[in-house]
């Protein structure tokens, strides 16, 4: 968050001075978010990769040749600890890029998961309208044949067998003069049913 000002300072103790007195001036809300990120990183592995890094400098300085100066020791000193600086600074930054994936594909997740739970719904739904629609229909046929209406598989509505009877005989003889369509609708019920 504060990496533009950070990177104007040039020794550990500024920084720290930084964090001390600057930080805290820049409002409540932002110094809780920048703690927050700070105790959510991880550096124990980059702290191992350093002290690792550090014995071996401390080895190389211990068999560096007498032949180098006080001046030349302190400028590859000054060398190693920027190039360590450096490694620091992309570290923190791939930590920061790794933290806001994190968060993108926790807000997916999270999406995904509201999401599932409303198709859920619709499902339910959906399948409770089935067992509706079926009980209809169910009631339906029900009713269909208790008025001795009977129905093809396909729902066509078929007339009563004595009819049929009748219309086989009447095309077998010659033109009808009754159509299935003349029949009385099979839901309209005698008078005082």
């Amino acid at each position: 968050s504060h990496k533009p000002l950070i990177l104007q300072h040039e020794h550990l103790e500024s920084i720290v001075d930084f964090i001390k007195t600057t930080l805290p001036n820049l409002g409540l809300v932002q110094m809780e978010k920048t703690i927050n990120q700070v105790c959510e990183m991880d550096v124990s592995k980059q702290l191992q990769a350093y002290e690792v890094e550090y014995h071996v400098l401390q080895d190389e300085l211990l068999d560096t040749p007498p032949s180098l100066n006080q001046h030349q020791r302190t400028a590859q000193l000054e060398r190693t600890n920027q190039s360590l600086r450096q490694q620091n600074l992309d570290l923190l930054e791939e930590l920061q890029v790794s933290h806001a994936r994190v968060c993108s594909l926790e807000s997916r997740v999270e999406a995904f998961a509201q999401s599932e739970g409303r198709l859920r719904q619709q499902v339910s739904a959906l399948e409770e309208e089935k067992k509706q629609l079926v009980s209809t229909v169910t009631r339906l046929q029900d009713l269909l044949t208790r008025l001795g209406i009977h129905t093809t598989l396909d729902g066509h509505i078929l007339p009563p067998a004595s009819e049929r009877h009748t219309a086989n005989v009447e095309d077998r003889e010659g033109p009808a003069n009754r159509t299935v369509d003349s029949l009385p609708h099979p839901l309209d019920l005698p008078e005082g049913s």
